[in-house]
């Protein structure tokens, strides 16, 4: 058992190596793709909406690739206990304010709007890189599995030393028979109606 154990805790110990490492090297070339489409977007002189269309999906599709690598490397920490808090004091407000910049092009898509019910002043000691990426993966869920011509509504509160941060939508919502695999590593729903969608399931 002690020996199987071992080679359980090395096989693990390799495979989250291999996802920081690849995640790494993945990171420049998508990075380098998307800064030149967007200044390929800039460049050219009144484009046909087809060429402005291509650059969007490219553009888009470097941000999905992106969280996806952003996910893996945040992973790989925590899977090799790795991972170190550094909680600095840091607004909220401004860290969804940014992520749904970044989410502009896709809200526009689908024509979603967005109501940001923000209480002032929601500064808060937090590690704001991994706090980053849970907001962004719970946003980037709203806007995915909410249909056409809906309304998500993001909300913050701070009550003594607690912040609250809300997000609510009309998607789908979550069949009860995958409530309990929630949380399972790299799980997606098998219902029909979202198998298209990309995701990790992380």
């Amino acid at each position: 058992q002690k020996i199987k154990y071992e080679q359980m805790k090395e096989i693990e110990t390799a495979t989250n190596s291999f996802l920081a490492l690849f995640s790494h090297e993945l990171n420049t070339p998508i990075t380098r793709i998307s800064s030149s489409s967007q200044m390929l977007r800039k460049r050219l002189q009144n484009p046909s909406s087809a060429d402005t269309d291509i650059l969007n999906f490219v553009i888009n599709d470097c941000k999905i690739l992106s969280d996806m690598i952003s996910n893996m490397m945040v992973l790989s920490q925590f899977e090799g206990s790795s991972i170190q808090l550094n909680p600095m004091p840091c607004d909220i407000n401004e860290i969804i304010e940014n992520i749904f910049l970044h989410f502009t092009d896709l809200c526009r898509q689908k024509n979603i709007t967005v109501q940001k019910l923000l209480e002032p002043n929601v500064i808060f000691p937090i590690d704001e890189t991994l706090i980053t990426t849970a907001l962004k993966n719970i946003i980037n869920n709203a806007i995915k599995y909410s249909g056409l011509n809906q309304t998500i509504i993001v909300s913050t509160r701070i009550d003594n030393q607690t912040v609250t941060v809300s997000v609510n939508d009309n998607g789908m919502g979550i069949d009860p028979k995958d409530k309990p695999l929630l949380f399972k590593k790299f799980y997606k729903a098998t219902d029909t109606r979202i198998t298209s969608l990309k995701g990790l399931g992380i």
